[in-house]
């Protein structure tokens, strides 16, 4: 029930306009910026390099985990949902280009960051409940408290990841709204975004 209700209030979003997706993407965005900052602190404060560089760890093969790291990389920096939102907001091609490749720079920096404090704090043998789980951050967020005893780092992590859980789903929401609006040939009135939104997001 929780996520029908959450899929239909933030769905509206993205029904609405494009414009109040960027408003509300602007907010959650800045939102990010300070608890990431927040949150990158406290642990890029405590980084071992003996622990970021795995010295003395038992398993150091590490190579066979890169085919692995694809689908993620592809999910993580994918952008071709947005194509059509970018030259449909931009009206320019060219500025659509620009605003996508600075985007995933942007991405890209805050990624190693997160990566380079996480790695440097957590002990590779702890990794593994949270593999196990599937990246639940819930487990993250305990084993990082056993290794770092700041309870306003955890939930300066715990804000960050709801803001981007909102932030993603209205915008890849808002990329595939647009995209199956174009491939249907649904207008931009009330009636064919409504029908858009249908072929988004209730199946």
């Amino acid at each position: 029930i929780c996520s029908t209700v959450f899929v239909f209030v933030f769905s509206f979003f993205v029904w609405h306009s494009t414009r109040i997706v960027d408003r509300i993407s602007v907010l959650l965005i800045v939102f990010m910026g300070f608890t990431f900052i927040f949150s990158t602190y406290g642990l890029a404060t405590n980084i071992s390099l003996d622990t970021l560089l795995d010295i003395g760890g038992k398993d150091t093969n590490y190579a066979k985990y890169a085919v692995g790291m694809f689908p993620v990389a592809l999910t993580s920096f994918g952008y071709h949902h947005s194509v059509c939102t970018m030259r449909a907001y931009y009206g320019d091609e060219k500025k659509a280009k620009y605003a996508i490749s600075g985007g995933t720079a942007i991405a890209l920096t805050l990624y190693l960051l997160w990566i380079f404090s996480i790695f440097g704090n957590l002990p590779r043998n702890q990794f593994a409940p949270v593999i196990a789980s599937d990246g639940n951050l819930d487990i993250l967020l305990n084993a990082l408290g056993r290794v770092i005893e700041s309870n306003t780092v955890k939930q300066m992590i715990n804000a960050f990841s709801i803001a981007a859980i909102l932030s993603s789903f209205i915008g890849v929401g808002l990329g595939v709204f647009d995209y199956l609006a174009d491939f249907f040939k649904f207008d931009n009135s009330k009636i064919g975004r409504t029908k858009s939104w249908a072929v988004t997001f209730l199946p």
